[in-house]
């Protein structure tokens, strides 16, 4: 398809050019950025542990000993190397990033949003902050994303469950399953309406929390209310 030269906000090669440019530049430049304290702190936790010591004993912190375990284990495979932990924290925001594009393109996201949405990332990251690099919140991100996406891929094409009354005879849909309705599908986080991101939730039973945060993004719509045939 031909883009407009007043629209390259369509163009889905000009964004895989600019996100390839800004990795090219910015991956150096990030593997060898100094490292900010707290990847100095943690490191010292890791050497800490490896000589024997005993965190939180021998070393300040008031974290859960996850990020230090991680950072103890890339020491003992590659030493006290930053590059090394600049490294996995790229393969780390590569995987978070690669997660968001799965539920973007399942919600039904244009191919060249999706690659704007890359090429956004490939700007900022890279050149951000130091204090922004290797944080255990980014860190988190990567397994809670993947929590995300098993969920709604679980519920991916699920048929929807029968009816216990006969047709016609005003059946009522279960408060706890996102309704197959046009205007329930409408107002669903995935309102693309095609297979592939209208009906990521149909027919898939809901936790409490889950069923919460859609009525806010809905308005209270499409739950608990009822049809007739």
């Amino acid at each position: 398809m031909t883009v407009p030269l007043c629209c390259p906000w369509r163009s889905v090669w000009f964004a895989r050019v600019v996100a390839v440019v800004a990795l090219v530049i910015g991956i150096p430049l990030f593997l060898r950025t100094p490292p900010w304290c707290d990847i100095t702190l943690y490191q010292m936790a890791a050497r800490n542990i490896l000589n024997g010591g005993t965190h939180y004993r021998d070393i300040f912190d008031t974290n859960l000993p996850g990020f230090v375990w991680v950072l103890t284990v890339l020491q003992w495979l590659f030493g006290e190397s930053v590059v090394a932990v600049r490294a996995t924290d790229l393969l780390i925001v590569s995987g978070t990033v690669f997660l968001i594009d799965r539920l973007a393109k399942w919600g039904g996201a244009s191919l060249a949003a999706r690659w704007w949405a890359l090429a956004g990332v490939a700007l900022f990251y890279p050149f951000t902050v130091e204090m922004s690099h290797a944080q255990r919140d980014t860190w988190m991100t990567l397994p809670a994303l993947a929590a995300v996406a098993l969920r709604v891929r679980r519920g991916m094409g699920r048929p929807t469950p029968p009816s216990l009354l006969p047709e016609g005879k005003g059946e009522t849909e279960p408060s706890d399953v996102v309704s197959s309705t046009a205007p329930a599908r409408a107002c669903t986080p995935f309102p693309s309406g095609r297979g592939d991101g209208g009906e990521v939730l149909h027919g898939s039973p809901l936790l409490p929390f889950e069923r919460r945060f859609l009525k806010a993004c809905c308005g209270g719509r499409a739950f608990g209310s009822s049809r007739t045939s």
